[in-house]
């Protein structure tokens, strides 16, 4: 017989104490198990002018006393999947400069892999970073231990009126051994598979005028 698991609590922004989590081991082989979360955030109006919501979760996929870590951005319709003898998943809040309100979330577990859609679990991990023109450039590192597999970027220019063309930006994946040079950012938003091996990403301005703001979401295996 199937079995599912379930649990909800309140999160507190700027508290990552709050929370609560959802744990089980299975006595047979590896399965597939999806989860499911659902959020009830504060009223917008009522967040600080600096107030950044960001509710996380921090999965635990194990087998055989071996674990993997997996670490997403939750927001209404966040589904993840994973392979495992067991999982221990535990909600909580990240939110940046927040100011102790109260908000609901919810997890739920079942048999099964998350449908196929066109992107995958998230996690955003950033501020905006101002580049300046004529060669500026911003860098962004990859979250250590989370399961980053893709970024998306996220890059406009100050200047509302302008557009940010082919060739005026530069996306470069460093290693700790090599450069990989993405060129010719063509400014939609799709995924890009992530190098084995990334430890950060330089985003380049090659606008001879012009500062562009520059952002990244990140995509997590599952």
């Amino acid at each position: 017989m199937s079995k599912s698991w379930s649990g909800n609590g309140s999160l507190v922004t700027g508290s990552t104490t709050r929370g609560f989590k959802v744990q089980a081991e299975f006595k047979n082989s590896p399965q597939y198990h999806t989860m499911q979360f659902n959020l009830r955030p504060p009223p917008a109006a009522a967040l600080g002018a600096a107030e950044i919501l960001l509710p996380r979760a921090e999965i635990i996929w194990s087998t055989e006393g071996n674990s993997v870590r997996r670490l997403i951005s939750i927001y209404d319709g966040t589904v993840i999947s994973g392979c495992a003898q067991g999982f221990d998943v535990k909600v909580f809040d990240a939110t940046l400069n927040g100011t102790g309100l109260e908000y609901f979330a919810s997890a739920l577990v079942t048999p099964g892999t998350r449908p196929s859609i066109q992107q995958p679990p998230t996690l955003y991990d950033n501020l905006p970073i101002l580049i300046t023109a004529a060669g500026g450039v911003g860098t962004f590192v990859v979250p250590p231990d989370a399961g980053v597999i893709s970024i998306r970027p996220y890059i406009a220019p100050v200047n509302a009126a302008a557009v940010v063309g082919n060739d005026d930006v530069t996306l470069q994946f460093q290693m700790p051994t090599s450069d990989i040079a993405f060129v010719g950012y063509d400014g939609l938003f799709d995924w890009i598979p992530l190098p084995p091996g990334t430890t950060q990403i330089v985003i380049r301005n090659n606008r001879a005028a012009g500062d562009i703001a520059a952002n990244i979401l990140w995509g997590i295996e599952g």
